[in-house]
Order: structure tokens, then C-alpha cells, then sequence
């Protein structure tokens, strides 16, 4: 069995007032490690947040493609994982472009840089192999950005055939799109998603407040976190992380999604 999150632990903004990253980042780590996932892939995590968590949470290591100085604030994503459960086999990473492997490089019409994380890890008790990649597609809300989140979530189906068809694989990430947006059923035609498949309905609430928490009435009626696997896989449970942190304060402006994934002989 392995624990998987998927947390958007929501970039360093000026703009973001009582919820700055320093009124925000103690409470956030004591979150993560409470929740004593194996693996957690984090997205929008800027070079010093990386480096503030990864203090804060020694018993995990931390792995994504470099960060580079040109990237915008929130644009990198960053694999966690338990060190004393899991031995990294393999690493690295490749941007959602006609280019992966060009830095910096991305979708004709993105509105940003999007970047997957890949991890070959090697669970210590078992010796089981999980592919785990992590990610971040774009979130224009147009015709322009249905057709680019298309063509990101292809490029990682792509990318996950070339690993064995028998090999645990997961995709965890921001979708930035509803379960019906193509994007999300360019992913359902291979892999099952692991929310639904624990509790029998797409319909899990919110992931995304804006820091608002249940009070949130925006134009995102829907989650747009999502954790997909195939292979040797099956949901045992899903459920949403609750971010809030009382008295109108929160450790991120999504909640997070945490899963029990058993290993299926």
C-alpha cells in the first residue's frame, strides 16, 4: 500500500495578505507531516518554499526538474517522499511542450511554463517499482485553454506508455479543468482516478477556495485535483484535505487530496 497526496501548497504572493507564505508556511508543514503521506506531489512550490519544507519535513526527500531563475512565481512542481519507505531508482522530468525536453520550453498558446516531475520509486518493505509523476496544466478557461490542457494530458499519456504495462504508475497533479474537460478524459481512457474510484462519484466538493474555504462562489464549481493510476493499483480510500486553519486562515488556497492505493497482485 502507498499513500499518495496531491497538494498545491500555492506560490510566495505578495498580493496574498493574512495568507503570505510566512504567516502560512509553519502551519502547512505541520499539515503535510500530519497527514504522514508516502508520497506527496506538490505543485506551485517556488525555490525557497521547497527549501523551508524540506527543513520542516526531514524525513522526506525532496525531487523536481531544477528550478530556473526565468521561471514566474508558482510554475515548479516538486515530488516529497518518505526516505525510510522509498528508494529513488530514478529521476527527472520534462516540460508539457512540443519540446519536453527543451528547458523552459512550452505549449503553443500556454499561458505559462508547465513542468512534470518523475520519480522511479522503489518501496523498501516490498520491493515494489511506482512511477510517479506530478504536474501542473494550464488554466486559461477559453476554447484556446481546453485545447492546450488537451495536448499537455496527451504528452503525459505518451510519456507513461513507455514505462512496462505492468509497472504501478501515478499521475498526480493541478488539472486546472472539471472531470469532463478533455484534458481529464484523455486521462480516464487509461487510468482510473483514484477519488472516484474509492467513493463512487466525481462529486467530492472543492479543491480550489482561493482561500475562502466553504465560503468560495466563484466561476470553479468543481475539483481540479486529481490523482490518476494504473497497473498493479486499486483505490482503498480518497478523501479531500481541508486546508483551513481557523479564524479565516488557511495553509493553502486549495485543499489537498490524499489516497490509499493498494498494491493488487
Amino acid at each position: 500500500m502507498i499513500r499518495v497526496m496531491t497538494a498545491n501548497t500555492r506560490f510566495d504572493g505578495p498580493e496574498d495578505g493574512i495568507h503570505a507564505w510566512e504567516n502560512r508556511r509553519e502551519d502547512l508543514a505541520k499539515l503535510l507531516n500530519k497527514c504522514d503521506a508516502d508520497v506527496i506531489c506538490m505543485q506551485e512550490l517556488d525555490e525557497h518554499q521547497e527549501a523551508y519544507l524540506s527543513e520542516k519535513m526531514p524525513d522526506y526527500s525532496a525531487h523536481g526538474i531544477p528550478w530556473m531563475p526565468e521561471y514566474p512565481a508558482g510554475r515548479h512542481v516538486v515530488i516529497f517522499f518518505r526516505k525510510n519507505r522509498f528508494s529513488l531508482e530514478a529521476g527527472g522530468g520534462f516540460y508539457l511542450s512540443e519540446t519536453p525536453h527543451v528547458p523552459g520550453s512550452k505549449m503553443p498558446g500556454a499561458a505559462h511554463v508547465r513542468i512534470v516531475a518523475s520519480l522511479s520509486l522503489k518501496q523498501r518493505s516490498t520491493g515494489h517499482l511506482y512511477q510517479v509523476l506530478n504536474t501542473h496544466l494550464d488554466h486559461l478557461v477559453d476554447d484556446n485553454g481546453i485545447r492546450v490542457r488537451a495536448a499537455q494530458s496527451r504528452l503525459l499519456c505518451e510519456h507513461a506508455a513507455s514505462f512496462p504495462i505492468d509497472r504501478a504508475q501515478i499521475i498526480c497533479g493541478d488539472m486546472n479543468a472539471a472531470h469532463d474537460d478533455e484534458s481529464i478524459m484523455n486521462l480516464r481512457a487509461g487510468w482510473k482516478e483514484a477519488f472516484y474510484e474509492a467513493n463512487g462519484t466525481w462529486d467530492s466538493g472543492l479543491t480550489y477556495h482561493q482561500f475562502q474555504g466553504d465560503a468560495y462562489d466563484d466561476v470553479i464549481k468543481t475539483r481540479l485535483d486529481y490523482i490518476f493510476y494504473r497497473g498493479p493499483l486499486q483505490a482503498s480510500t480518497c478523501e479531500i484535505v481541508k486546508t483551513d486553519l481557523g479564524e479565516g486562515r488557511f495553509a493553502s488556497d486549495h485543499h489537498f487530496l490524499l489516497s490509499e492505493l493498494e498494491y493488487v497482485l
